[in-house]
Parts: C-alpha cells; sequence; structure tokens
C-alpha cells in the first residue's frame, strides 16, 4: 500500500486525506517525503492551546513558549492554522510557585512569590505578561485564517460553584479572552464550539462571536427554574441579535415551549422575537401539553435531534399516565408534519402508544441515535403492554439506520433487555450499530447472552450493561462493558 500511495496522483493524495481521521493523515506522511509534503498543510492544520496544567496545582503556568512561537509570522507551520482547540479558562496568577525557565525570555524573578508583601504586584506582573502575550498571538497571522475554534472548559478549580453558583469570576475571563480572540476577522468563523466537561457548567457570555454554526455543551440539563430561563433567554436576546452571521445553532439547553416561541419567530416578527431565522441543531423541549404552533413546529424541519419530555411540575400532574397524555398531540403532530430527527431522546417513564406510532412512522434508515432514560425511582406509563407495543412494532421500523441505542432504566421490568421474548432477536437487523446500552436481569450467562444477540455486528466492539444488585443492603446498578 505504501508503494502504491508514493505513486498516486497530487490531487488523489489529497482526495484520499479528506476520508482519513487526523492521527490517519499523520501516519499517511511517513510513506515517503512526497506525500509528506503534499499533506504537511492539512497536518500542521491543527493547533492545541493549553491555559492551565491539571498536573500542578498551586503553579502559576502556561505555555508561554508555544503563544510566543506562532506569534511569529516566520514559524514554520503557523500559516497553515486552520483548527484550534483551547483547554481551560481562568490561569490562577496568584499562585505560590512559578514554573517557567530562563529561556523562556521572562525574568523568572519578577514572576516568584518572595515576600507576602509582593502578592499584589506579582500577580499583576502574571497578568499583564499573560494578556501581552495572548493578544499578540490572537491577532497574530496565524489566527486570521482560522475556520473552527474548539474552546473546552473543565472545572474550574479557581472558582467554586458552591460560592459562585453563577460563575461570574470564570464569566469575567471568558469575556476579556473571547473578543481577543475573534476581533478583526474579515470572514466569520465556520464552527465555534462551546464545551464545559461538567453538564451545567458552563460559563455565561455577554455577546456570541463572529461565526456561522454555534456548538454549545454543558448548559443546565435539568427542569431550568423560571429565574434560569429568564437569565437565559436574556442571553439569547442580546446576543444573537449581534451575531447577523450565525446560520445554525446547536445548544443543549432545556427550554420551555413559552421560550420557544421566542426562538421560533414568525416571518411577521416583533420587538420580542428574533429578527431573523436561526437553524437549531438540537432542541430539548420541556413541553407544557397539547400541540404547538404551526411556526415553531415548522422549525423542527431542520434539526438533527430533539430531546423531549413533559413537565409534569408545570401541569400538575401526578402519573406518568397523564404526562404521556399531555405529550400525544405532539408525537400525533410530528407524524401529520413528516418530521423525522436523526436523533431523538426522551424521557421512558412517560411513553405511550403515540410515541410508539411515531417510531413506527420513521423512514428508514433516519432515525440514528435513540435514547430511552428514566428518571430514578419514577413509575410508568402502561409498562404492561408499551415495551411490547414498542419492540413489535417500532422496532422494526428504525433498527436498519440506527447506530447508537441507548435504554437507561433502574430498574427490572418490561422495558429490560430479555425479559420479553422479542428481545432476543431485536438487534439481528441492526447493521451499523456502533454503540449500545441495555439494562439486563442479574444472570450468569449475561456474557453469552449479549454474545450471541450481538454476534455478527461488525461496527459493535462492546456492550454496555446496567445490572441491578445490592450492595451492604441497598439497590444499586452496576454497569459493566462486555467484549463481543
Amino acid at each position: 500500500m505504501a508503494d502504491l500511495m508514493a505513486n498516486f496522483p497530487y490531487e488523489l493524495v489529497l482526495e484520499v486525506s479528506h476520508y482519513l481521521g487526523y492521527s490517519d493523515v499523520q501516519s499517511l506522511r511517513a510513506v515517503c517525503r512526497r506525500v509528506s509534503k503534499i499533506l504537511e498543510p492539512f497536518a500542521l492544520s491543527r493547533m492545541t492551546l493549553d491555559l492551565y496544567n491539571a498536573n500542578q496545582d498551586q503553579c502559576f503556568n502556561f505555555p508561554i513558549d508555544k503563544y510566543r512561537a506562532y506569534s511569529d509570522p516566520t514559524t514554520r507551520g503557523a500559516e497553515h492554522v486552520r483548527h484550534l482547540t483551547i483547554n481551560g479558562l481562568c490561569v490562577d496568577f496568584a499562585a505560590p510557585q512559578c514554573s517557567y525557565e530562563s529561556e523562556t525570555g521572562c525574568d523568572e524573578q519578577l514572576l516568584r512569590l518572595h515576600r507576602p508583601h509582593e502578592h499584589k504586584e506579582v500577580v499583576y506582573r502574571r497578568l499583564k505578561l499573560f494578556y501581552e502575550v495572548i493578544d499578540k498571538l490572537f491577532v497574530s497571522p496565524t489566527f486570521m485564517n482560522l475556520q473552527t475554534v474548539t474552546w473546552k472548559f473543565p472545572p474550574c478549580k479557581m472558582h467554586s460553584k458552591d460560592r459562585d453558583p453563577w460563575q461570574g469570576e470564570c464569566c469575567n475571563t471568558l469575556h476579556q479572552l473571547m473578543p481577543l480572540l475573534l476581533r478583526e476577522r474579515e470572514t466569520p468563523l465556520r464552527r465555534l464550539e462551546l464545551v464545559a466537561v461538567d453538564s451545567g457548567t458552563l460559563p455565561r457570555f455577554t455577546s456570541f462571536p463572529i461565526c456561522k454554526e454555534l456548538y454549545i455543551r454543558g448548559m443546565p440539563t435539568y427542569r431550568p427554574s423560571a429565574r434560569e430561563i429568564l437569565v437565559y433567554t436574556n442571553w439569547i436576546q442580546e446576543s444573537i441579535l449581534e451575531a447577523k452571521h450565525l446560520e445554525s445553532l446547536d445548544w443543549d439547553f432545556q427550554i420551555n415551549d413559552k421560550c420557544a416561541d421566542y426562538l421560533f419567530p414568525d416571518e411577521e416578527h416583533d420587538d420580542n422575537t428574533l429578527a431573523f431565522p436561526i437553524r437549531h441543531k438540537t432542541l430539548s423541549l420541556t413541553h407544557w401539553g397539547g400541540r404547538l404552533d404551526s411556526t415553531i413546529l415548522g422549525h423542527f424541519r431542520h434539526m438533527r435531534a430533539l430531546h423531549i419530555n413533559c413537565d409534569d411540575i408545570a401541569l400538575g400532574h401526578t402519573s406518568p399516565t397523564q404526562c404521556e397524555r399531555s405529550l400525544a398531540p405532539l408525537w400525533l403532530q410530528l407524524v401529520e408534519e413528516q418530521i423525522f430527527v436523526q436523533e431523538l431522546r426522551v424521557n421512558l417513564n412517560q411513553l405511550g402508544d403515540s410515541f410508539v406510532n411515531y417510531l413506527a412512522s420513521y423512514p428508514a434508515p433516519t432515525l440514528k441515535n435513540l435514547q430511552l432514560r428514566c428518571r430514578p425511582k419514577g413509575a410508568y406509563a402502561h409498562l404492561d403492554t408499551i415495551p411490547e407495543r414498542f419492540y413489535k412494532k417500532a422496532w422494526p421500523a428504525i433498527a436498519h439506520g440506527l447506530e447508537d441505542f441507548t435504554m437507561e432504566i433502574n430498574e427490572i421490568n418490561n422495558w429490560c433487555f430479555g425479559v420479553l421474548p422479542e428481545t432476543a432477536t431485536m438487534f439481528k437487523n441492526c447493521r451499523v450499530l456502533e454503540n449500545v446500552a441495555i439494562m439486563m436481569q442479574p444472570s450468569d450467562d449475561i456474557e453469552k447472552i449479549v454474545r450471541e444477540a450481538f454476534a455478527g455486528l461488525s461496527q459493535l466492539s462492546s456492550v454496555q450493561v446496567r445490572i441491578p444488585t445490592t450492595q451492604d443492603g441497598k439497590a444499586v446498578v452496576v454497569v459493566e462493558e462486555i467484549a463481543l
């Protein structure tokens, strides 16, 4: 293969690289010097910056050498950077130690904390140095051709969420860095990703940067309070209206129907709605029951993913059956409008015939990802009949296209794999399945049952199995990864 690749024409080598991952392209460069030269722009197109050092607590440290190198337009490969990943956010300028070596070009002594009375002065010098280096890097030619930026936010070690629930200090840092990163751009970014490692820990920012596609993960996934809905709605109102280039928004904030009225305006909008349409790729909707306005539903056609559950508290429902009835008109609407998304996540406790009929109407192989999750210790609607109808009627319609299937429950019932006879062969037609998580009864033959059920699925290497058991007299669920 290496000899064959060495003789490929220039255009064919580039075409092959488009179908490979980044690590594969790096390996491909070892074929010969000619191929390595052709693939050099692609291999040097990614850059990672760290704003923290997870292995050194209480130490002021950030990669100043790397920052300065890429600030220099003569640095080899700088002009090829198209994709930037930033890890971290807050830097501890008040740390008692400083890790700089003399070859960094900094006066190490000026950045070290020697005496308590020098504390404020040292913090100021560190802060000044940090922003000087950041400022020079972010306006350098290296970043002028950026296409995508991925910013990952690990849990902040400096600012406790318990002490500062709204993460004001983290937000202030983000507000200072974001404008530096994306200022003076002639063209908008193709994609900006803001990803918090832990759900609900994403710092808010007051304005969206210039980009065409915005991807956000880490917003609250629980039922938001009235205050949070107001805060995030105002945040949207203040931010999106300034982002004239924004074409699609993919975020995981769980909104309600009232917020949906604002996010999906009619063509004749008023001052309380967005002045231009934005395509949403993912929507987490807390539905208040009944049918949605046709204007809102029309926006669903552009979506890749829907996460839907019923707001039983707002509706005063006391049983999952009432929630199922409230959601029924929505599932019927989706069938009538022929709206079928690629990813669907629903509350397993609230499913009924209307949901089964919706899945049964799916054109194959549209549905790629199905997640059925239950509330802890929650009751189920129609537990005696719906699981059987799901496996008999809905599953055959969606099995062929499924790549990811999750059924997350915390007790043994008819939803569990192996309880109903229909589940024994349910995965035989899932030819493109890549990830599976199921619930099973405790048994000595679990591995054997799983390997028989998933035999022949070439793209599936393992199955995640949740098994209920007891530990120290308490009911718990053990998760096992079974290799195939």
